[in-house]
């Protein structure tokens, strides 16, 4: 049995690129996790989560190649105040533009997309920021 997927593999490639990173005076702590529990929207300090989304895989010439592309969603969640608001949804896209593009050890992060950029729904609700940035990553091997 294999020790782990490559879905969760990219994930934890993608966590390790994130955690302690930068970005605009902000230090990112990020983890990987299989199952989100929504709370952690609720937490007053920035939570950075990376949680393997989809596997897809096809074969591409006669001698069996594969190409599997993964999703990978890195959420980004904050109890926050409306004026905190853009600042997180700027936060939101400079993740994204550090990981487009990367080369990981599995692959490469070849697009990102913003699913939703931010939820109001969440923020209306519950006064939590709730980004999903989701990272697709080709993979190739035989």
């Amino acid at each position: 049995m294999p020790s782990s997927s490559i879905a969760v593999q990219i994930a934890d490639e993608i966590a390790e690129i994130l955690n302690n990173l930068e970005i605009g005076g902000t230090v990112i702590t990020c983890t990987r996790k299989l199952i989100v529990d929504l709370s952690l929207a609720e937490a007053k300090t920035l939570q950075v989560l990376t949680v393997p989304h989809s596997l897809e895989s096809s074969i591409i010439d006669r001698g069996l190649l594969k190409e599997r592309s993964v999703l990978v969603d890195i959420g980004i969640m904050k109890r926050a105040v409306e004026s905190e608001l853009e600042s997180l949804i700027a936060l939101a896209q400079a993740v994204g533009d550090k990981i487009e593009g990367v080369r990981l050890a599995s692959g490469r992060c070849t697009a990102v997309s913003y699913n939703p950029i931010y939820d109001s729904d969440t923020w209306l609700r519950q006064h939590s920021f709730l980004a999903v940035v989701t990272a697709k990553v080709k993979v190739f091997n035989s």
